[in-house]
């Protein structure tokens, strides 16, 4: 028995108008690009994962005023009042300003908590009065002031002490050349 197929017209798809090729043999390189190549495409269904360190701003480092002609950065380091000695130095951290009379002071103004990651927080001293004058017996960056224990440190045009102290003006007792907050 035969099958016919009606209608169709012969073509040359099968015909016989060059050497036949099946799957298995190659084409000659002609030197042009090879556009039979696939490509192969991967699908990734995972989150992206950013990397913080990339996509967080980056905050520059402030100084930390120490004594009257020393600096520390404030993201390594802070400044040590070595007040019995009277000396000032730049330290690690505040269990190395520990000793005698020392007075760890971890920041001068606003800008040095920004640096040290607490935009939010102000630089206070605690304090406390020797009889003279009220000293300091450490400074460091706080979400607010205690009114009855700290004073703000830094204060200025650019950063104004709060109204219940109003007034800012230069230590003379404790920390030599620092802004403070008094009443």
């Amino acid at each position: 028995m035969a099958i016919a197929c009606g209608g169709a017209e012969q073509t040359s798809l099968l015909g016989d108008s060059g050497p036949e090729m099946d799957a298995s043999m190659q084409q000659a390189d002609t030197g042009g690009s090879d556009t039979s190549m696939t490509q192969d495409v991967t699908v990734n269904d995972a989150p992206i994962v950013k990397d913080a360190t990339i996509d967080s701003p980056i905050i520059a480092d402030s100084l930390i005023q120490c004594g009257p002609y020393l600096s520390c950065p404030a993201k390594t380091s802070i400044c040590c009042d070595h007040s019995v000695a009277a000396t000032w130095q730049c330290v690690a951290n505040a269990s190395a300003c520990a000793g005698a009379g020392d007075i760890p002071i971890a920041c001068s103004s606003h800008d040095n908590c920004v640096s040290q990651g607490t935009p939010g927080d102000i630089c206070c001293g605690n304090v406390m009065n020797n009889g003279a004058c009220e000293v300091a017996t450490a400074v460091s960056c706080m979400a607010t002031c205690d009114p009855a224990t700290q004073v703000k440190i830094g204060c200025g045009t650019l950063d104004p002490c709060p109204s219940q102290a109003p007034n800012c003006r230069v230590s003379t007792c404790t920390l030599p050349g620092y802004e403070f907050c008094s009443e």
